[in-house]
Formats: C-alpha cells, sequence, structure tokens
C-alpha cells in the first residue's frame, strides 16, 4: 500500500509541472544518480540486492522507487554521496519506471528491467566486435529479436592513478539490443564475445540479460588489477611479479586497437584501468563476470600465473562486499589463448605456458570456469590471427560455463577432458588417463598448417633421454577404458606434454566436442 501511495504521489508530482529530467538545477550539489544508470538499464535480480548510489545535498532524505515493485530511502552523507538499497528483486521483463528524489529534486529513469547482469572485460579479443566475427552479419541482425537484452559499452577516453567514482568516457550508454546497437563501428560497439553469450545466454534462461562490456585492447592483467592483488605477486614473501616501474607501451596500435589519445596515465600502469574502468561499477550488483585477456602477459607467464588469480580474488573482495553472493564469490568465466603465431621466439616459448597458468586457475579458485579456445586459431583472420573470429563458439563454451555454475545445471558437460596421469605401457607406449564427465573421448586428426614451420606447433611430445621435445605420434584410443588414449613416444621418455605451442595441435576432444586442455605430466610406471 505505501509503495502504491508513493506513485500516486510521483505522478501528481510530474503532472502537477514538476519537472521530470536528470539532474534538476537546485541545491548544490544537485541530486543526480552514477552515470552507469541510465533509460533501458537491468538492475540485478535477487538473491543479490538491486543497488541505486549517486550524489545530493548532505542531510537530504533520498527515496528511490522502482515502479510499483519496491522503495527505499536513505540518508545523504557528509560527503554529499547515498546509497539506496532495494532489496532482492524478481527477474521482470516489464519495463519499469525507477523514480529518484528529495524534497527538492526528481529524477526518472525508464524502461528498467530486472535480470541479470554480467560485465564482460579483457582486452582486444573481447573488444573485438560483432560485425568483425564470422557469420557477423547474421548476428547483428538477429539482435532485433532480443528487446530484453540490454548492451552498455564504457568508453576508453580516461585512465587513472587513483580510484574513479564515475566513468570519465561512455562510448554506450545503456541501450536495447537492436541491429544498430549491436552492430556499430569496428572495435567500438558491441564487443562479439559479449553479445553472443548474452544472446545464448538469454535463450537459455528466458530472464532479461544486461551486458556491460569494459575492455581495452593491448593492455596486461596488471592494468586491471587493485594495489592489494599486486601485492600478493610483488611481497618480499612471493616475489614472483617484478614491480612494473616502466609499464610497457601500447606501441602495437594497428594490432590491438587502443585509444592512444586516453587521458591519464599509460594504460599499462598498475591499476590505470582497474582505477577508471572498473572501480566505478564496484557497488553494482552482478551475476558474474565473463574475461577474455592474457596476450599481453606472455612474456612472463610465471608472474601470471600467480596475477591472474590474485586479480579474481581482488575483484571478489572490493565489488560489494557488504552483500554476499549465494555462493561467497561471484562466477568469473574465463577464455583461454587460442592458437595464434605472433613471430616472435619468445612468446613462442611463453604462450603455452600462460594457457597453462588460466587452466590452473580454473583449478585453483573456486567458482571459475574457463572456456578454452585452443582450437579456434583463425591464420586468415583479417584482424591479424591473434584474433580469431569465430566468437560464437566462445561464447558457446562460456555460456555452458554459466549454467554450470550459475544456473543449476549440475549435469552440463562444461570442460573439456583433463589429463590426469600419463602411464609407462611398453615398448613407448604411454597410456594418457583423463577425466571427462562426457564419459568419452574422440580424436580429431589436427595437422600444422602448411604455411607454418613444425616448430610452431604440437601435440603429444615427450621429453627423451637426447634432452629435446620430440613429436610423438598420434594417438589412439585407449582399449580398457572409454577415458584413455594410447600415444606412441620414444621409450625414453621421462615428461609427456599436449599442445604446448605457438599453435597447439587440439586432436583429443570429448564426446561432445569440448577440446582437452594443454599439460605437462611425469610419465610414471602404473
Amino acid at each position: 500500500m505505501a509503495v502504491l501511495v508513493l506513485v500516486l504521489l510521483l505522478s501528481w508530482w510530474s503532472a502537477a509541472g514538476h519537472a521530470v529530467a536528470s539532474p534538476i538545477e537546485g541545491t548544490e550539489p544537485a541530486l543526480a544518480v552514477s552515470n552507469i544508470f541510465g533509460d533501458h538499464m537491468v538492475l540485478q535480480r535477487g538473491p543479490q540486492q538491486a543497488v541505486v548510489w549517486g550524489v545530493g545535498p548532505g542531510g537530504a532524505v533520498v527515496t528511490v522507487a522502482l515502479g510499483s515493485v519496491a522503495s527505499a530511502s536513505a540518508i545523504v552523507g557528509s560527503d554529499n554521496t547515498w546509497v539506496v538499497r532495494l532489496g532482492p528483486l524478481s527477474a521482470s521483463a516489464t519495463p519499469l519506471n525507477l523514480i529518484v528524489f528529495t524534497p527538492d529534486h526528481y529524477l526518472k529513469i525508464s524502461d528498467v528491467l530486472v535480470g541479470d547482469v554480467w560485465v564482460c572485460g579483457g582486452q582486444s579479443n573481447m573488444q573485438f566486435t560483432t560485425g568483425m566475427a564470422l557469420n557477423g552479419t547474421a548476428s547483428i541482425a538477429a539482435a532485433a529479436q532480443y528487446p530484453h537484452v540490454r548492451l552498455f559499452t564504457a568508453g576508453q577516453g580516461t585512465t587513472s592513478s587513483t580510484p574513479l567514482d564515475q566513468l570519465q568516457t561512455i562510448e554506450q550508454p545503456w541501450t536495447v539490443a537492436s541491429p544498430a546497437s549491436v552492430g556499430g563501428p569496428d572495435w567500438l560497439v558491441f564487443s562479439a564475445v559479449c553479445w553472443l553469450f548474452g544472446q545464448q545466454l538469454y535463450d537459455r534462461v528466458g530472464v532479461p540479460i544486461g551486458l556491460v562490456s569494459s575492455n581495452w585492447g593491448g593492455t596486461v592483467v596488471e592494468a586491471w588489477s587493485p594495489p592489494d592483488a599486486l601485492g600478493e605477486c610483488r611481497s618480499a614473501q612471493m616475489p614472483i611479479c617484478g614491480a612494473n616501474p616502466t609499464p610497457p607501451e601500447l606501441s602495437l596500435a594497428n594490432k590491438f586497437h587502443q585509444r592512444p589519445d586516453a587521458i591519464g596515465p599509460n594504460p599499462n600502469s598498475d591499476s590505470a584501468l582497474w582505477n577508471a574502468m572498473i572501480a566505478p561499477f564496484l557497488l553494482m550488483r552482478i551475476t558474474g563476470v565473463i574475461w577474455y585477456q592474457g596476450e599481453s602477459n606472455v612474456f612472463d607467464s610465471t608472474c601470471y600465473e600467480c596475477a591472474f588469480p590474485a586479480m579474481i580474488r581482488a575483484w571478489r573482495r572490493a565489488w560489494a562486499p557488504d552483500d554476499p553472493y549465494p555462493s561467497g564469490a561471484f562466477p568469473f568465466l574465463f577464455v583461454q589463448l587460442a592458437a595464434y603465431i605472433s613471430g616472435d621466439p619468445d612468446i613462442r616459448v611463453s604462450l603455452p605456458g600462460v594457457r597453462r597458468s588460466q587452466e590452473m586457475a580454473q583449478w585453483t579458485v573456486e567458482n571459475t570456469g574457463m572456456a578454452s579456445a585452443i582450437d579456434l586459431g583463425d591464420l586468415n583472420s583479417p584482424y591479424d590471427n591473434i584474433h580469431p573470429r569465430n566468437k560464437t563458439e566462445v561464447a558457446r563454451r562460456l555460456v555452458l560455463q554459466a549454467r554450470r555454475l550459475v544456473y543449476g545445471e549440475a549435469d552440463v558437460v562444461a570442460d573439456g577432458p583433463r589429463a590426469m596421469a600419463a602411464l609407462k605401457a611398453s615398448n613407448g607406449v604411454i597410456e594418457v588417463a583423463f577425466s571427462t564427465p562426457a564419459q568419452s573421448l574422440r580424436l580429431v586428426n589436427n595437422t600444422c598448417p602448411p604455411t607454418l614451420d613444425r616448430a610452431q606447433c604440437g601435440a603429444f611430445q615427450a621429453f627423451t633421454a637426447h634432452f629435446l621435445w620430440e613429436d610423438c605420434e598420434f594417438p589412439k584410443l585407449g582399449s580398457s577404458s572409454p577415458t584413455s588414449v594410447h600415444v606412441q613416444c620414444d621409450p625414453s621418455a621421462s615428461l609427456l606434454r599436449y599442445a604446448f605451442a605457438e599453435w597447439p595441435l587440439a586432436v583429443v576432444y570429448d564426446s561432445t566436442g569440448l577440446p582437452a586442455s594443454p599439460f605437462v605430466l611425469p610419465v610414471v610406471s602404473p
């Protein structure tokens, strides 16, 4: 009843000639919401609380009402900030007005839905836009059928040495998915992986989806990490990552498509993008994060092994710490880097280590899921082969992880086969035992592209008494178990590795089509 009275009062206020704007001039500072809010947005559904925040005159009472669904109030603090928690909301595709007012100010945000909000972050493969992807034209046209998917893109115009309360640049304010909003200019709007993830997820769960794209090509994980994450890997007890007094320049402008005219420190400075492009969202309640990054960290895979999990943990500590997520840590889904050829001998050595670090994060950090893209390399990509165009399959594999971790589909197969042991058989044959929820394996004879040097590719390789990594033969399915393969290698093999190359040859899949990830295992007697 109280909510109904409030709605009638607000209707009278507007009809009586009070302006409906955002914000209204008046007592300074005027009432305003954070600039991450806007018409057509999606508020996170329960069990998290929906939160609205902004600035206003100190001491004023701010009331927020979402249609006739919920309302709550808070007092503006001495720092002129306010935060209103509307409580857990049920998903709703019915457009609602979000009304925010004090005795002297009034503003309205229209066409608000309630559903699941996902943040899409990373570097250029997340920035890569839908019109550039395979079947991009069809994906853009299909956007007209998804009015309950809403899009927001943070701008790349600002970096910062300190955390910001608001975004300084917005590339795309909240907008309804449509061919125009999904199919914007290349490298600007809208992220292909983000859109395809949201589209496929909506098809599955049927609730409104809000997609927040915040990414910057050519950037290192340290730029996206808060100081406490960096400290984990640079402490005296764990000096894995060296300090970064001279951050790498974003010199590969055409390759990674970053903005060279940003205001602020080098985008690859420690925490520069965490401060400018993540910190402004920290009060926003979200369902989870999808992440595609790591290409710019290939020169130090040992550091990435620490820095990437540290970043995930730090994001979770900082993001809405007073509103614990149902699992205790919001889902963080990420992409294992695809095959690509850099032409740099150092990257040839270290790139497999980054992929290995990514897989280790999945098994050591709770509530994470990895979508492997090792088999999705694209030598013919017109955007450089570091940018494979098959983003539909990347998104499909991310959605599988979301279904498993978030949406209660415990039986969905989301992970490819995981190698558990390499056992000596006889005459140089090694039996590799895999664990897979699919319960069976299949082999695919992927071969090294003819334009590449054989040393750039790799499937099964053994470390032998010659102190070399030597190729093994194409594997055979195990006769005694549907989840093992037999590999003929040099009889002196002491270690076995798989897909440890710039261009990994994915030959082991499960029966659903998910690839096994790279591994290194000791060869042991059974």
